[in-house]
């Protein structure tokens, strides 16, 4: 709660800046976290720092151009990682602490897009967001056409054969 207003009004003010549509999605919930933390293999298996994305949204972009065009922007909010220094007046200063290209690699349920996992640079807490580069083409698949509803129903069952180490298929 601590950061969700500043996260969605930081990514709305990010997706305008490129083009694109920002989309809040609600915190994750305490079944899905407890499910996260139980089934991740290994010695980070029941460790907090696994759920990194409680406060999240995601960016719809038309085209992979704006998709690159978001990372660069996220790249130059991190004073760490900037390049450009080219914000386009955004004033938010993050630190990005992982990122995934999933086209490369998608998901176990098929999900490709591109995530960022940052936290406010001045936020004592280190609260950690998400935010998730969709292609407008996959967000449609997802939202209209009921897949990811679809995925949550098997997803747990897919990280537990993932946890054991046997395949999914």
């Amino acid at each position: 709660e601590a950061v969700t207003g500043r996260h969605n009004k930081l990514m709305d003010s990010a997706a305008g800046k490129i083009g694109g549509t920002f989309h809040k999605a609600p915190r994750k919930g305490l079944l899905r976290i407890t499910e996260k933390l139980a089934l991740t293999a290994g010695d980070d298996n029941w460790k907090p720092p696994r759920v990194c994305d409680v406060v999240r949204g995601a960016i719809e972009c038309e085209s992979f151009t704006t998709m690159a065009s978001a990372v660069r922007l996220f790249r130059d909010l991190d004073t760490k990682l900037s390049v450009t220094g080219e914000t386009g007046g955004l004033e938010e200063a993050i630190c990005i602490v992982r990122a995934k290209n999933r086209f490369g690699t998608p998901t176990s349920g098929g999900w490709a897009d591109i995530m960022v996992n940052f936290y406010f640079e001045d936020d004592e807490g280190v609260h950690i967001c998400e935010v998730q580069l969709v292609h407008t083409q996959l967000y449609t698949v997802r939202k209209q056409m009921g897949t990811h509803k679809t995925y949550s129903v098997f997803r747990a069952a897919l990280e537990l054969l993932e946890m054991l180490g046997l395949d999914p298929e």
